[in-house]
């Protein structure tokens, strides 16, 4: 399995990388017995950041607003949009 791999296809565990999201179209599938556990970089490229805010909801992004610290709105936006891309994998 190369470094790149989105899915150890001999254990069935997936394992995102960084460009996961703008190039494949995997999924990941989780059995009963196992857990998954995710994390992200909160600290992006204010241009990234733009692309990012088509994935939380209005909600999201209106709560995003209320955070006193523009780096704190950030982070959250991010969270959000992570979160989104994350479980999207498991429900294709």
């Amino acid at each position: 399995m190369s470094e790149d791999s989105i899915v150890d296809e001999s254990t069935e565990v997936c394992r995102p990388n960084r460009f996961y999201w703008e190039s494949s179209q995997e999924h990941c599938h989780l059995p009963n017995t196992e857990i998954h556990v995710f994390s992200c970089a909160l600290e992006v490229a204010p241009s990234n950041l733009v692309n990012l805010t088509r994935f939380p909801s209005s909600d999201e992004l209106e709560r995003a607003q209320r955070f006193r610290f523009k780096r704190d709105r950030m982070h959250f936006i991010v969270a959000r949009a992570e979160l989104r891309m994350i479980l999207s994998l498991y429900l294709i």
